[in-house]
């Protein structure tokens, strides 16, 4: 059972907050659907007339208020209910108007509170007033006479009914309350007690409370299909294989550092992702440098020829039993850098060939060939293969599976382990979900610059002394005029072999747009002089010795367009 953590309760509350918005929701439905009702109230008071005296009106007090319980029988009975039923025409009996009628007496008083409830406001005032007259007239009839003949209890309406403005019922507001305080209650402690009875492993909290061993990272979730568990290939720039880095460096400390280094990869049960891990671990070790060589030694159910698309017919089993040697049943992961050695045949005793002299030697010549070794094997509750391929080897790598793995399957696994003396170097959680960090965003790039692809310079503004666009990559009706002539700013590639091409105006070619700038800034800076840039593009060889009576350099041999970039540039610095 997990522990009661506040990070448990953080996540029950929004079950328990819409829990208490189903329930007022609930409430207020079934509001709806109740006939409201009204209420109204009638007040009598009874008084005792026989004598004057001041003991006279003690006793007759003390009388008065001994019968008021019989008094308040009297108001539900035939005798007063059918003189009302008949004097307002009310199409009940007088059983069903008596369910309709309360009747309070305040203890030590002489005071009686007649109430009548119906789904009409006037009705139920008009009742209770004929209820009150009817009350009092029955009374004073059956009470004691004095000699002279009068009743010796004397009824007074002092409260008639009136119309009620609201129902008593139902109460809406507090249906609403109820409901939402029990459906919080109810979803809030179903969603509690489910989670403390929840055994799979939804942390690394978890892994470490269960494992007491080192957690050596969380993988996210890969997507499934064919060909798509190579992440590190496929896509290595994704947050994914990110994780697989940070799971090579936690791993890197793990196992400190040591070379060669044999790793077995392994789950407690199947279905946690073993095989995945094991050959993106392979791939992103090699991306560090180092010589790997990938063995699916799972002899049962193998993976790492599906997943990894390469051919499986010849592999482990065939190396083990003498059909092969090391070297020619092994076979490169593409360009990853990554050797491969898969299972071949499916042999009828796995578990003796994996703990054969054969399987030792085999992880003894490949240590001396490779600096990691990663192995792939069988879940360790499964068969004991894990277990005696782990002690030929360093240490073993422990998958699990979020929401997959439960504790109770992943404490056998370990207690297993131990047990046999196995080293573990960590755990990794497979499937982890990570929270949506929008710092994290920043690393699931695409690169910009692909092989083959030049990035364009962005456009900068124009009349700047370092202003730079890519003309050999944009039409010279595209060019900006007052780019190209603001501030006599040249205006150049980023790239060499584009150096010899000048931003021009709309209505000039590139060649036309070089020649009218080289008119401008020739050599003795005189407009019309003859152009040596044109006379540099039709010459092929000549000499770049300085010519001229001033000594000014007169270029007659083959120019390369830095030269000529190197003109534009200084006449513009000088402009």
């Amino acid at each position: 059972m997990s522990r009661l953590s506040f990070r448990t309760l953080l996540r029950i509350w929004p079950w328990a907050l819409g829990g208490g918005l189903m329930g007022a929701v609930v409430a207020y439905g079934l509001s709806q659907l109740v006939t409201p009702l009204y209420q109204s109230t009638s007040v009598l008071y009874y008084a005792l007339s026989f004598g004057n005296t001041a003991s006279d009106l003690s006793q007759g007090s003390s009388y008065t208020e001994s019968q008021m319980l019989s008094f308040g029988e009297l108001v539900t009975s035939q005798l007063v209910l059918d003189r009302v039923i008949e004097r307002e025409s009310l199409p009940l009996t007088s059983h069903e108007l008596a369910n309709q009628v309360s009747v309070a007496t305040p203890r030590g008083t002489m005071i009686m509170q007649i109430t009548v409830s119906s789904a009409s406001p006037e009705l139920a005032a008009r009742i209770a007033n004929a209820i009150a007259d009817e009350q009092r007239q029955a009374v004073e009839s059956i009470a004691p006479r004095k000699e002279s003949g009068d009743s010796t209890v004397t009824v007074r309406l002092i409260e008639e009914g009136v119309p009620a403005a609201y129902a008593y019922t139902p109460n809406t507001r507090l249906n609403m309350l109820l409901g939402g305080f029990v459906g919080l209650i109810l979803v809030g402690g179903i969603v509690l007690l489910v989670r403390l009875l929840d055994q799979r492993i939804k942390s690394s909290e978890d892994l470490e409370r269960v494992t007491q061993r080192p957690f050596l990272g969380a993988i996210r979730d890969i997507e499934q299909g064919e060909g798509k568990a190579m992440v590190m290939l496929q896509d290595p720039t994704s947050l994914v294989a990110e994780d697989f880095r940070q799971l090579q460096a936690n791993l890197r400390y793990a196992t400190m550092s040591k070379q060669p280094v044999v790793l077995v990869v392994s789950s407690a049960v199947s279905g946690e992702g073993k095989s995945t891990i094991a050959i993106n671990l392979a791939t992103v070790l090699a991306e560090s440098g180092q010589k790997v060589l990938l063995i699916d030694a799972d002899l049962r159910r193998p993976r790492v020829a599906e997943y990894a698309q390469v051919e499986g017919s010849v592999g482990l089993t065939d190396v083990l039993v003498g059909q092969q040697t090391l070297a020619d049943a092994v076979q490169p992961l593409g360009d990853s850098g990554v050797t491969v050695l898969t299972s071949g045949p499916m042999p009828p005793n796995p578990g003796e060939l994996l703990g054969s002299a054969a399987m030792s030697g085999l992880l003894a010549r490949a240590s001396k060939e490779y600096s990691t070794v990663v192995v792939d094997t069988a879940p360790v509750l499964a068969v004991a293969d894990a277990a005696m391929i782990t002690h030929k080897a360093d240490g073993l790598v422990l998958v699990t599976r979020n929401r997959k793995t439960t504790t109770t399957s992943l404490e056998k696994c370990v207690a297993q382990l131990d047990s046999a003396g196995v080293n573990i170097f960590g755990l990794v959680l497979n499937g982890a979900r990570r929270g949506r960090d929008k710092n994290l965003k920043y690393y699931e790039y695409t690169p910009s610059r692909q092989p083959g692809n030049r990035p364009h310079a962005t456009q900068p503004a124009a009349g700047t002394a370092s202003a730079v666009v890519d003309a050999a990559h944009e039409p010279a009706g595209d060019a900006d005029p007052a780019a190209a002539t603001g501030d006599a700013t040249a205006q150049v590639s980023l790239f060499p072999d584009d150096a010899d091409l000048l931003a021009a105006p709309d209505d000039l070619s590139l060649d036309d747009g070089a020649d009218l700038a080289a008119d401008e800034w020739d050599g003795a800076g005189e407009p019309g002089a003859d152009d040596p840039m044109a006379e540099a593009d039709e010459s092929a060889v000549g000499s770049d010795e300085p010519s001229g009576e001033d000594g000014a350099a007169q270029d007659t041999g083959e120019r390369r367009p830095r030269t000529r970039r190197t003109q534009v540039l200084s006449k513009a610095s000088e402009g």
